[in-house]
């Protein structure tokens, strides 16, 4: 397995500046973890690949198709084409790293595809995550005022700081109405919406974050490949039906 360099975070950084929420010296761990997890699949997939090549396998069975799950999407926030003919449901976690460094890629492929894609967000903060799920409720609490998108970059941007304070510091910098932002965080008014999000992923076997779901099928590799492939299959499928 290639062991991932600084060299090799930067150079993923600066191929990706434009859509990067941080400088980065703050983001050089998040990606450095990233690249390494994308490393760890390819070399397995690679290992799986020589070890069938040297034993002369002979496979009969079909793959079984990944189940198409139905995941309910009405009441959460979204961009890219309304009607979309490909949904992407993001399961997400605003103090995982992974989740951070995962965003850019999916923001370039809803670039790419316009209004052919659809991506919808919920919630599932970690427990390991002591700051996660009021952080959710802080991006509930934007998302009333219309900023969801803008809060929730500055929480990727700024994971290592997620207390109660610093949320409401944030609002500050997004330009929320800060009384309104305030009381809602400390009511814990959209408590019950993350509960509702943690439920439903649970109910989805999800036990890790980033999940994402391609029109309902379960995305196995969290890979900017992956994801491509995934999305050019659900395009292709709904051109034939």
């Amino acid at each position: 397995m290639k062991k991932i360099t600084e060299e090799d975070a930067r150079k993923f950084y600066d191929g990706n500046k434009a859509k990067m929420p941080a400088e980065f010296d703050q983001l050089r761990d998040q990606i450095i973890q990233y690249l390494t997890e994308n490393e760890q699949q390819k070399a397995q997939i690679a290992f799986a690949e020589r070890l069938r090549a040297g034993a002369s396998v002979q496979v009969f069975l079909k793959s079984p198709e990944t189940p198409r799950l139905a995941i309910a999407t009405n009441d959460q926030p979204w961009k890219g084409g309304e009607q979309a003919a490909v949904t992407i449901v993001e399961f997400t976690d605003y103090q995982c790293s992974s989740c951070a460094g995962a965003q850019p890629i999916i923001e370039e492929l809803l670039k790419e595809y316009g209004d052919k894609v659809k991506l919808v967000v919920r919630d599932f903060p970690l427990d390991r995550h002591p700051h996660a799920f009021k952080a959710a409720e802080a991006a509930e609490a934007a998302r009333q005022q219309g900023k969801y998108w803008e809060y929730s970059a500055l929480l990727f941007k700024n994971q290592q700081s997620l207390e109660i304070t610093r949320l409401k510091e944030y609002a500050t910098q997004a330009g929320l109405d800060r009384k309104a932002f305030d009381e809602s965080l400390d009511t814990g008014k959209y408590a019950e919406s993350i509960q509702r999000d943690i439920r439903d992923g649970k109910s989805l076997g999800i036990g890790a974050t980033p999940t994402l779901f391609v029109n309902g099928q379960i995305l196995k590799a969290g890979t900017r490949e992956a994801l491509k492939e995934a999305i050019e299959s659900a395009l292709k499928d709904k051109e034939a039906n």
